[in-house]
């Protein structure tokens, strides 16, 4: 059995050779060797480094991936950058290994650098070689999400073309929106992407009217989204599931969009459209179907156990007004926006008892009791409020109060 190798000290005297075959002979070696070597090997940097800069030497691009190696272990990942892009095609993005990942992901760091920075110079045809190469691998292994990843640092927005011709896959393009609004802060480049998405969303099989819509309402562009909403409308009178897309497309825009977005969107409506699904579109636009669909689900699934207020309610003298708010609170917070006003109803005679502020925060919990319905809320609420012609100082509060418990999105 041949003994374990201790050292290269032999095969590093051939690099000082005059025979090309016996320096590129070394040069084979030592780039398997490198990986047990490399502390020996940083004492023969310099030659190594005069091969790769005489451009007559044939073997000069291994002598540069020899080098990039050594930094690698030195930890020197800059050099070891440089000398990577010198080796050409003798660096192997492909292979799976801790130096070319290292070195991979170094070089991915400046590129996206110097893609985010105009004054950068030009990028070598070397660099991006490395970048393109390692995109094709991802896309090859399937790393999807990695790949967008670099393409939306680097601006890369063909990449996300590439990827989306490849997989027709919408669930990617969601993942991209989501980046898009969570990471990405460059108006410009946000806007670029965005009109992108629009694009590629409308290009499926089955366009995603929502997700489009989500792209325009953070482009702020209204208009494309009217005319959406009425070319689904005049489908609806042949096709029952444009309507109710764009019945649900009016209710994502009411979740997501401004009040001013809205206002546009519902006047292009209204100028052209005057038929039942348009209608009904309308009004989700106005906000009035969530408030009475929100409103509906929490007052079928309260489950609030009045019980407890009762028990706390005779545990307490109610002539104390902190006390009393106390109560008076609790039962507004257990039955916010359900209309649920059963406990105050069964209690009339404890709910006299409040006095100044504590009848004032009583009137309050009503409120948040019927939040988000202005118009019944105000007609329970009329005996207790300020007359019109009340003192300027009691207006004040009154709106104060209305803005927060009658608020119009009960949320």
């Amino acid at each position: 059995m041949a003994a374990a190798l201790t050292s290269v000290a032999g095969v590093t005297a051939l690099l000082d050779e005059h025979d090309i075959k016996l320096q590129a002979y070394a040069l084979q070696k030592l780039n398997t060797l490198v990986d047990r070597f490399w502390t020996e090997l940083a004492d023969s940097l310099t030659r190594l480094e005069e091969l790769y800069e005489d451009e007559t030497f044939p073997e000069r691009h291994l002598a540069a991936l020899v080098v990039s190696k050594i930094y690698f272990y030195l930890g020197e990942f800059d050099d070891a950058l440089t000398f990577a892009l010198g080796a050409e095609a003798l660096f192997d993005v492909n292979q799976r290994s801790e130096y070319v990942e290292t070195v991979v992901s170094k070089a991915i760091d400046q590129y996206v650098v110097q893609r985010n920075t105009p004054e950068s110079p030009p990028l070598s045809p070397r660099f991006t070689s490395i970048i393109d190469k390692m995109i094709a691998r991802c896309i090859e292994s399937e790393e999807y999400h990695q790949v967008l990843g670099i393409a939306l640092e680097s601006r890369r927005l063909d990449v996300i073309e590439q990827v989306f011709k490849t997989t027709q896959d919408k669930a990617l393009l969601s993942y991209v929106l989501e980046m898009v609004i969570r990471v990405l802060n460059v108006p410009e480049v946000r806007r670029q992407v965005l009109q992108l998405l629009v694009q590629l969303f409308q290009s499926l099989d089955e366009p995603d009217y929502f997700s489009t819509a989500q792209c325009y309402v953070y482009l702020n562009e209204p208009q494309p989204v009217s005319e959406m909403l009425r070319s689904l409308v005049r489908c609806a009178a042949k096709d029952e599931h444009a309507a109710l897309v764009a019945y649900q497309t009016a209710f994502d825009l009411v979740e997501g969009a401004t009040q001013e977005f809205l206002h546009h969107v519902r006047a292009d409506i209204e100028k052209v459209s005057e038929d039942a699904v348009s209608k009904q579109v309308m009004s989700i636009l106005s906000g009035k179907e969530s408030i009475n669909l929100y409103r509906d689900f929490l007052h079928n699934e309260n489950h609030a156990d009045l019980t407890i207020l009762k028990t706390t309610k005779d545990a307490l003298d109610a002539h104390y007004s902190a006390h009393h708010s106390a109560v008076s609170l609790s039962n507004a917070f257990m039955n916010a926006g359900t209309g649920s006003d059963k406990f105050l109803r069964e209690n009339l005679d404890w709910l006299a008892k409040a006095s100044n502020w504590s009848k004032f925060t009583a009137t309050s919990a009503l409120g948040v009791l019927h939040r988000g319905t202005i118009d019944e809320g105000l007609n329970l609420l009329r005996p207790y409020l300020p007359p019109e012609n009340g003192s300027p100082c009691q207006q004040r509060v009154f709106g104060r109060w209305q803005s927060v418990c009658l608020g119009p999105h009960p949320h």
